[in-house]
């Protein structure tokens, strides 16, 4: 059953698609996001490890830091609507005014059963209700190459490679307006 807190937060507005629900993370939902963070498959391309339970706390109250900035923007768990499971996660964060991140993450699970590709477009419509975004970004470990493929199928462009947390991202650009 939701909490009061979480029918706000989904009335609000948030992407969607057939198949999955986007519900901005609220901090009952620690749980949730602590079995992906600490799982290494659904990190290795993220931090390049799997986190303890102490690095999963501190990214998550950054999480709700940005959760708490902007009602249409932030950090979404990716529920399955079939099975009222969460997936994975989704994000749409603001860098500027006019650009927005987004990005995802998907327990091992659910690899290659297109879930990816659906978090992802749906993400773009979502940006496309906002006519103050221009961009998308997408950022990507150079290695992650099913990413890269994501991207490009949605039009994104090869930006440039930068140095992030110690680790080599590639940066992709969608000119959605």
């Amino acid at each position: 059953m939701e909490t009061e807190n979480q029918q706000e937060q989904t009335s609000l507005g948030a992407p969607t698609s057939d198949r999955i629900l986007f519900k901005k993370y609220i901090h009952q939902m620690l749980p949730e996001y602590k079995r992906q963070s600490m799982n290494y498959e659904t990190m290795k391309y993220i931090t390049g490890k799997a986190l303890n339970e102490e690095e999963c706390t501190k990214r998550f109250d950054f999480v709700m830091e940005v959760n708490g900035r902007h009602n249409e923007f932030g950090y979404y768990a990716v529920i399955d609507k079939s099975t009222n499971t969460s997936i994975g996660l989704g994000k749409i964060v603001l860098m500027s005014k006019e650009c927005a991140e987004i990005g995802y993450a998907l327990l091992p699970e659910f690899w290659r059963k297109g879930y990816g590709s659906e978090i992802t477009k749906s993400l773009i419509n979502y940006a496309l209700q906002f006519e103050n975004l221009n961009e998308l970004i997408g950022i990507i470990n150079p290695l992650n190459e099913a990413s890269k493929m994501l991207l490009m199928k949605y039009g994104f462009s090869y930006l440039e490679s930068k140095t992030v947390n110690n680790q080599m991202s590639d940066y992709y650009q969608l000119k959605i307006r």
